[in-house]
């Protein structure tokens, strides 16, 4: 479990959503919370919910696909550095979109003085406007079939989508879709 210790904020979030009417084909979410100053996103995110075999927390192409989509997502997905892909988020993960509500909690710590910018990540101090939260609905296309559709773009399988369902800008306002 994570501990805040001096210097660190605590960040509590919840977020809730009715069952889409048409959910795309094996739908999931992802929820990101990301510094709209720095671009950066949390190291590390603890998440629960009434279905908690349902919810976790981690990274995947999803972010990458949801970032080159909706640009003002950049930072949430994998970072390319010296020929490869590094990436320090931490997004929660919903595998079912029956799974509502969701509540995480974020420690921030203090920036540590010669982190590399590849390896940063959102840091205290931080103020509730500073931070933008996205659910992001993951699904496969019609043409999507077999296990590994969602991680393949040409044929026989269909290309995973991920589409903003809803944003919170500042922990204050509630807006549709993009900017």
């Amino acid at each position: 479990m994570e501990r805040a210790s001096d210097g660190d904020q605590i960040f509590l979030g919840r977020v809730i959503w009715k069952r889409p009417s048409n959910p795309q084909v094996d739908g999931s979410f992802r929820i990101v919370v990301l510094d709209k100053r720095t671009r950066r996103v949390p190291g590390y995110i603890n998440v629960t919910s009434p279905r908690h075999d349902d919810v976790g927390a981690g990274s995947d192409g999803t972010l990458n696909r949801a970032e080159e989509r909706y640009p003002w997502l950049e930072g949430i997905g994998a970072r390319r550095v010296h020929g490869g892909f590094v990436t320090t988020a931490s997004a929660i993960t919903v595998s079912s979109i029956d799974a509502s509500p969701v509540a995480f909690v974020l420690v921030l710590r203090p920036e540590r003085p010669g982190t590399p910018p590849e390896r940063a990540v959102v840091s205290a101090p931080t103020t509730v406007s500073d931070l933008l939260v996205a659910l992001i609905g993951v699904g496969r296309t019609a043409r999507s079939t077999g296990p590994s559709a969602c991680c393949t773009d040409g044929p026989p399988y269909g290309r995973e989508t991920a589409t903003i369902v809803w944003r919170v800008v500042g922990g204050a306002r509630l807006r549709r879709g993009r900017r």
